[in-house]
């Protein structure tokens, strides 16, 4: 199981996660995933139940309302390029990235069309749950909730796969 995460806040509780449970077998990178190669900032901040969540700046919602909170510039990669790089094609990908989610399904392309695999997807907003569902129908991907979104409210999870994947 590979985690990518570009929260150093996050990496730390992962880390200490895999320390503590000698039997998972689970590397970290500490890195965001996103559509291209590059640097990125975030914004992170501390939400209620000492829970760290990025807020990538300039893209997603209003970073000066989510109170105090740190720059942190990391590496942007794509999954894609992490497939190859690590020679690892998933056959589950879990995607929870604060409303980012189709700039992450942009950066996997090749994985969508030669490795096919289940996407569980936490959708943050309505751009990012239209643009994810143009790209994966471009894929073939049939989406379900996995619970019924109580009026359209926002974060909610959905499962997708292509056609025979999952019964």
């Amino acid at each position: 199981m590979l985690a990518i995460e570009p929260n150093p806040l996050n990496v730390a509780l992962l880390e200490r996660t895999v320390e503590a449970n000698c039997d998972l077998e689970i590397a970290i990178l500490p890195k965001a995933a996103g559509h291209e190669l590059g640097w990125i900032e975030f914004v992170t901040y501390e939400a209620e139940g000492d829970v760290h969540n990025p807020s990538l700046l300039g893209r997603i919602g209003d970073v000066a309302s989510l109170g105090k909170g740190s720059r942190v510039r990391v590496e942007m990669v794509t999954l894609d390029s992490v497939a190859v790089s690590h020679n690892l094609w998933p056959d589950v990908v879990k995607i929870d990235t604060e409303g980012a989610e189709a700039l992450i399904l942009d950066g996997m392309q090749h994985i969508l069309s030669q490795a096919n695999p289940v996407l569980i997807v936490e959708l943050h907003n309505e751009i990012a749950e239209r643009a994810s569902m143009e790209l994966l129908a471009n894929y073939g991907y049939l989406v379900s909730p996995l619970s019924e979104p109580p009026n359209q409210s926002y974060p909610f999870h959905v499962i997708a796969a292509r056609c025979g994947r999952i019964a």
